[in-house]
């Protein structure tokens, strides 16, 4: 499973480490990096996003503010070097807070996370529309009998 996403960062250095170690990572698909929150709204209505690596303290619209702008929000690590907005980011149910400067082995922590949040919840939706087909399948494959009370159930794959 590969996990589409982006940084957002204004500090051209810390973009380029933050890029750097989500090249590192097999499972992490770049989708592009921005150095302000404001142009990665109109490409995020565009293109699926999963997760977001977000900085907090950026002109014109802070990391925060980003956040509370979107309405279908992917997975959030907010990396910044200021601890006080961790119990902000959450409230706004962020998957992780990472404190710059950072590791790659605690950037990796994070990552992990993600793709392990991901795949329960690729595995639950999978599970979910198993069920139903299930359930489809057998509605189908009701047929009625012509004495009251008493149903039957033919197993025919094609529900007739």
């Amino acid at each position: 499973m590969k996990i589409n996403c982006i940084a957002i960062e204004d500090e051209p250095l810390a973009l380029k480490k933050l890029t750097g170690f989500i090249g590192q990572v097999g499972y992490l698909n770049l989708l592009k990096g921005f150095n302000n929150a404001i142009d990665a709204i109109g490409f995020i209505k565009d293109n699926p996003v999963e997760l977001i690596f977000l900085d907090i303290r950026m002109k014109k619209l802070s990391g925060i503010q980003f956040l509370e702008s979107l309405q279908n929000k992917p997975k959030i690590i907010i990396t910044s070097a200021y601890d006080e907005y961790a119990l902000k980011g959450y409230e706004l149910d962020v998957a992780d807070y990472l404190l710059k400067p950072f590791s790659f082995e605690r950037f990796l922590k994070s990552a992990d996370k993600v793709y392990s949040q991901l795949a329960l919840e690729d595995q639950a939706t999978r599970l979910h529309i198993c069920k139903n087909r299930i359930q489809n399948r057998e509605n189908c494959n009701r047929r009625h009998s012509l004495h009251p009370g008493h149903e039957r159930l033919f197993a025919n794959p094609h529900g007739q």
